[in-house]
C-alpha cells in the first residue's frame, strides 16, 4: 500500500503534507495501546479517558468499503481472501474513486452498497439495444434508475416508468450496459 495521497490535485505523503515542516509531538498521554488486528478499531470500553481496548465494530447501518488502487490489487485481494466475496459487497477503486458493487456473479460499477440500503434491482443489458424493458419487481412506480455503460460511465436517458414493477428506458443509440434500480 502507497504512503502517497491525494487532495484535489496535488500528491502528498505524511512527511511533505504540511510543506516538510516537522510538527511538533503532542502532550504526553496515554496514547493508543499495542496490538489489534488488521480491520479492528480503538473501541471506549467506559465512558472514562483512555479506557479503550482493540475489537471488531459491529452494527450499525453502514458497512466497511476496501479501497484499491486499481482493479489488478482488488482482483488479486479476492482471489486470495475468496471468502470475503459475497453478494452486495463494495469496493472503491482509484482516484478519483469509482465504487463497484459484487453482485453474486461478476463487479458492477455504480454506487456503493451498505447493508439496509433500500431495496434495488440490477440489470445487465449484454446486447446493445436502444430501449430496455426492465422488470425490477420493486413494487414502486417512481424508482431511482442509474445507468453504466460497459466503460463505467454513467448514462442519462429518458426512463418511462410504465409500471409498479416495470421500467423502460430509451436511448438515443443502443447501449450494452448495466441498469441499478432502487426505491
Amino acid at each position: 500500500m502507497s504512503d502517497k495521497f491525494t487532495v484535489g490535485h496535488s500528491e502528498y505523503t505524511p512527511n511533505n503534507f504540511f510543506g516538510g515542516v516537522s510538527l511538533p509531538q503532542g502532550p504526553g498521554g496515554v496514547g493508543v495501546p499495542p496490538g489489534g488486528n488488521a480491520g479492528q478499531a480503538l473501541i471506549k470500553k467506559s465512558n472514562k479517558d483512555f479506557d479503550t481496548e482493540w475489537g471488531n465494530v459491529s452494527g450499525g447501518s453502514g458497512g466497511t468499503v476496501k479501497w484499491f488502487n486499481d482493479i489488478a490489487a482488488r482482483d488479486a485481494y479476492y482471489t486470495e481472501n475468496p471468502e470475503q466475496l459475497i453478494e452486495g459487497i463494495s469496493v472503491g477503486i482509484g482516484n478519483p474513486v469509482t465504487a463497484y458493487t459484487f453482485d453474486g456473479m461478476q463487479w458492477l460499477p455504480g454506487a456503493l452498497a451498505f447493508k439496509n440500503d433500500p431495496p434495488m434491482h440490477t440489470h445487465t443489458q449484454n446486447i446493445a439495444a436502444s430501449t430496455w424493458t426492465i422488470p425490477h419487481n420493486l413494487n414502486h412506480r417512481h424508482v431511482n434508475v442509474q445507468i453504466v455503460d460497459n466503460a463505467g460511465n454513467t448514462i442519462k436517458c429518458d426512463v418511462d416508468y410504465t409500471s409498479a414493477n416495470i421500467v423502460t428506458l430509451s436511448f438515443s443509440i443502443p447501449l450494452a450496459g448495466t441498469a441499478i434500480i432502487r426505491l
